[in-house]
């Protein structure tokens, strides 16, 4: 049987495609697990915050921390990889 390749879009589109559809300018904190589809939390992005590493731009607005969206694109852009996920061991 012959594998037929597929052209995938890259995380990198998929970051874009994600920006296009927002509805602001701006990413709360709080809001960060709604941007991302539920693949990062907002108390992940604190903890980067937190070591000096979270995306650049952070300003608050009443108690809420935010990110220009397109500096908390860029800072995602850093932490995503093309690489296949590692197979899921199965139970016996």
């Amino acid at each position: 049987m012959r594998k037929i390749k597929i052209n995938q879009p890259s995380f990198s589109e998929h970051l874009d495609a994600m920006r296009l559809k927002w509805r602001s300018t701006v990413v709360a904190r709080g809001s960060v697990f709604d941007f991302t589809g539920g693949a990062l939390n907002g108390s992940t992005v604190a903890n980067y915050d937190a070591r000096g590493q979270g995306p650049d731009g952070r300003f608050i607005i009443g108690k809420q921390a935010c990110y220009p969206i397109d500096n908390f694109i860029a800072w995602l852009k850093t932490r995503c990889t093309d690489q296949p996920a590692p197979p899921v061991p199965r139970g016996r």
